[in-house]
């Protein structure tokens, strides 16, 4: 689920990370969103398992080019690629039962051993990529952040804030967060582990219609 508001600046990425038109959040759409919105103050709010790594690069550095305040806000879920997009604000919030993950980059391929040591270069690039930007907004050194996401590393809320992902915490009622079935990660908390039944263990949300209401409700409110 994508939307913004021309109003009050917020964009809402409350999906998998996709390329166009393939039913997650583009960067396609967040370029759009922030020329429809112009020159103001963002507030992006994020409830995301990742995705594509350079879809996701490609809102990152939207975000950073962006000649206003970007404020960044995990509303209960910033994983992967997303906790990428997290860093692309000057001011990040988390809410208090918010999660966010970082790992190495990883795909699923075929091919001969030629296709596959391409798509090996192409996750080492990718990872590069990742431990620079992670290098400079953490404050770490390369090797302790290459140790993090080797280990897929999750963060409530109060170690959001410790580790520099999150500036301060959000007032924010907390939302469900996006649903992630059990063997998208290696180490998802078991509060973000849902029962879902068998034809929706491929769906990062299940209860899109509820997160819609709720989502219509938070815009309600500011109004």
């Amino acid at each position: 689920m994508f939307d913004y508001d021309k109003k009050t600046g917020e964009i809402w990425i409350y999906d998998e990370i996709t390329d166009s038109g393939s039913g997650g959040v583009s960067s396609g759409d967040v370029v759009g969103a922030i020329k429809a919105i112009g020159n103001k103050a963002l507030t992006v709010r994020i409830n995301s398992p990742g995705g594509d790594v350079f879809e996701g690069l490609g809102i990152y550095n939207a975000l950073q080019e962006h000649r206003q305040k970007v404020t960044t806000q995990n509303d209960a879920l910033a994983a992967s690629i997303a906790s990428v997009i997290m860093l692309a604000g000057t001011e990040r919030k988390a809410a208090p039962n918010s999660f966010a993950m970082i790992h190495r980059p990883f795909s699923m391929s075929w091919g001969t051993a030629t296709d596959l040591r391409k798509t090996a270069d192409l996750l080492d690039n990718a990872e590069e990529t990742l431990v620079n930007i992670y290098t400079e907004k953490l404050g770490l050194k390369a090797s302790a952040v290459s140790a993090m996401l080797d280990e897929e590393t999750w963060f409530n809320a109060d170690e959001q804030i410790q580790n520099v992902i999150a500036t301060t915490t959000s007032r924010q009622q907390a939302i469900d967060a996006a649903s992630v079935p059990e063997n998208r990660f290696k180490k998802t908390p078991a509060a973000l582990v849902r029962n879902m039944k068998a034809g929706e263990r491929t769906a990062f949300f299940p209860n899109r219609t509820k997160a819609e209401h709720k989502l219509k409700i938070l815009r309600a409110n500011r109004r």
